[in-house]
Parts: structure tokens; C-alpha cells; sequence
């Protein structure tokens, strides 16, 4: 079993998968199960995480168009969005993981004030997003 793709999940539940030539690496640690009820019946068993970080090849991700009419780079980005909720680590045998990141609402609703994007140049002259959530 081989990791095929990465989908990132926003708090709007729009999600795009990103291929791996797009992804450097990523890190996700902390990861343990929550279960919560409520009190319509609903039972959900969860993976979270306390700390997710990435690097994304920027040319790769203003490849990916989104439903915003911005390009995924720009989705991705904290200071126009910032509300990346979620992670689904998807395998060549189509089997999937969610893990939810974390999330912190203190600035205004539906902005993850955990998450932080910024980009820099690798040695190669070649454009990197880094993000940090948690």
C-alpha cells in the first residue's frame, strides 16, 4: 500500500486532491482518536492531530483551480483564507484516513487562527509553501 494523494478539506467542506509531484513533504504529529456524540443520535469516531506542516511545490499548486475562481496556492494561502480543517491521506488501493487539524477561532468565524502559510525560494531558484497548522 503506497500513498497516492494528498486532499486538503476546507472548513466550507470543498476539498482538492493534490498529487504527490506537488507535495515536498508533510508532517503530521500528535495524531490520536476523539469520539463525540450529540444529541441527535449522532456518533462520529475521529482521528485529529495537534500539528500538521507541509511544503508544497507553488508552480504545482497554481496548476489546481478551485471554486473560488483562485488557483490552489491561493486557496491555500492564511492570509486570504485560512481555514484548511482537514487532511485525507488517500492510498493506491483507494483506501482513505481523515485527520482533522487543528483548529483555533479566536480573530473571526470560519478562520483558523492555527494556520499559517508563507512562501520561500529553495536553493533551485524554485518557489515552496510552507504551512503550519497547530
Amino acid at each position: 500500500m503506497k500513498l497516492k494523494k494528498l486532499r486538503v478539506v476546507f472548513e466550507n467542506i470543498d476539498s482538492y486532491d493534490v498529487p504527490l509531484a506537488v507535495v515536498k513533504e508533510f508532517h503530521v504529529s500528535g495524531v490520536e482518536k476523539t469520539i463525540d456524540y450529540s444529541s441527535y443520535g449522532n456518533l462520529t469516531v475521529e482521528q485529529v492531530c495537534r500539528k500538521f506542516t507541509a511544503t508544497f511545490f507553488v508552480d504545482e499548486l497554481q496548476k489546481i483551480n478551485t471554486v473560488e475562481d483562485v488557483t490552489l496556492d491561493e486557496r491555500l494561502d492564511s492570509h486570504n483564507y485560512a481555514d484548511l480543517c482537514m487532511i485525507d491521506l488517500v492510498t493506491d488501493n483507494g483506501e482513505k484516513t481523515t485527520i482533522r487539524l487543528p483548529w483555533e477561532e479566536m480573530t473571526y468565524p470560519d478562520h483558523n487562527d492555527a494556520m499559517k502559510t508563507w512562501i520561500e525560494e529553495d536553493f533551485e531558484g524554485r518557489q515552496l509553501m510552507y504551512i503550519s497548522v497547530g
